[in-house]
Formats: structure tokens, sequence, C-alpha cells
């Protein structure tokens, strides 16, 4: 590698530091991530569109394994801290949030960063890099 990889690593490094921060751990132990945070995070602004995201990676998801169910669970939460009214929010698995990823369009940076990374992890587990 030479250090232009090491820079780009380190971006990338920084970028799911970031990621992890808005990771949340229920009851049993098990981690998940809010779909609305992971919005915001990944810099869209638009429910309605964001969800068609979330659709479609149900879909990608549900063509090696029938049970998205667990991997993207609806729910509704509170639209803030100060108000009483619930809206829709999905619980995310990680391998839910990568797929969303993987399927939002690249051009914002972070999303592109956030790819790179889950491209290098796959190479680095499989012993490519």
């Amino acid at each position: 590698m030479n250090d232009d990889d090491y820079r780009a690593l380190s971006y990338l490094k920084c970028e799911k530091e970031e990621f992890e921060k808005i990771r949340h751990i229920d009851e049993y132990d098990e981690e998940f991530w809010y779909a609305r945070e992971l919005m915001k995070f990944l810099g869209h602004s638009d429910w309605n569109k964001f969800k068609k995201i979330i659709q479609k990676s149900k879909l990608t998801y549900g063509t090696f394994n029938s049970d998205s169910y667990s991997h993207f669970y609806k729910i509704k939460t509170k639209k803030d801290d100060n108000s009483n009214i619930n809206q829709e929010n999905y619980q995310l698995s990680r391998i839910a949030c990568y797929l969303i990823i993987l399927n939002c369009k690249s051009t914002k940076t972070i999303v592109l960063r956030l790819k790179s990374y889950i491209a290098l992890t796959l190479m680095k587990a499989e012993n490519k890099i």
C-alpha cells in the first residue's frame, strides 16, 4: 500500500467511527441503527425518498434471505424529545445499514467513502488486501 492508500483508509476509518456513534444497543445487547438517524448521517433529508432506498435494500436482502423483518424492523418513534407525535421509523441491523448505503446514490462524499469502506472490509475479509 502506498501513502495515498493509507490516507484514504484513515478517512474511511473516521467515517466508520461516525457511523458507530449513531449505533444503539437494545435490552438484549443487540446493536441497531434508527433509519431516520442514518438518513441524516448520509446527508438525506426527504424521508419518503429514503424509504424507497430502504424498500430497495429490503428487496436486495430478500434475494438471498427471506427474513428481512428482523433486519428492517418497522417501528414508531417520537418526532423529537419534546413531542408526543410519533413518526414512522425502522430499527436496522448492520447488514441493513450496509445495504442501504450500497443502494444510495453516490452523489454525497460520505456515501462514497462508506461504500469504499464496505468494499475494503469485504476484500480484507477475503484476504485480498
